[in-house]
């Protein structure tokens, strides 16, 4: 919830002018159980795509270098990053984006490491296809969401113990807001996740 320069309303949804798909290796970790070069002719065949790349490791240096030059090249306006989990890569992915003139809204993560490489190949070869296509239309579709300047004083109750909770808290602590975590189980004992207590 940033103050940024958008629009406060949405446009009409209109054609992307294009997609730039980059698919992660993850140093063989996707490679391995994945046939990358059949992903990369998927993104490739799709009429909105610009330019599929496909690097060993995405978040590296040179990759991201090369990756943040197909932005600039012009004729990209969205960013599909395929690999491994947004929760480790999207704040550099979304940063890089934003310095190559690309809207943070426009940037799609999907994680075919957790959901897909560790499944047998027969089985994940289909569904990284599946997730693959979901994200090109997906992104075909995204708006720049309206921003809206918020009062960030006050305090926030988060209900639960599990991980989206946790995060939740997290994110809150982190841009500046009080926070108050309820845990639903009868004794703290109860839960799992025991890293609330630090909250």
């Amino acid at each position: 919830m940033t103050k940024r320069e958008k629009p406060l309303a949405h446009a009409a949804i209109g054609a992307p002018k294009g997609i730039g798909v980059f698919i992660c290796s993850c140093g063989g970790a996707i490679s391995r159980k994945l046939d990358v070069h059949k992903l990369r002719c998927l993104a490739a065949a799709d009429p909105n795509v610009r330019d599929v790349l496909c690097p060993d490791r995405c978040c590296d240096e040179p990759a991201m270098d090369e990756i943040k030059i197909s932005m600039m090249a012009g004729d990209i306006d969205r960013l599909i990053v395929v690999g491994c989990s947004a929760r480790t890569v999207s704040e550099r992915f979304v940063q890089m984006a934003e310095s190559a003139g690309i809207c943070p809204d426009l940037v799609t993560f999907t994680d075919l490491l957790d959901l897909c490489a560790g499944q047998p190949r027969a089985e994940a070869q289909p569904k990284a296809e599946r997730m693959l296509r979901t994200a090109i239309k997906r992104s075909a579709m995204l708006q720049v969401t309206p921003r809206m300047d918020v009062d960030r004083s006050g305090t926030v109750l988060v209900i639960g113990n599990g991980p989206s909770a946790i995060t939740a808290s997290r994110c809150l602590l982190d841009e500046g807001l009080s926070v108050i975590v309820v845990n639903p189980a009868q004794r703290l004992e109860e839960s799992d996740h025991q890293s609330l207590i630090p909250l």
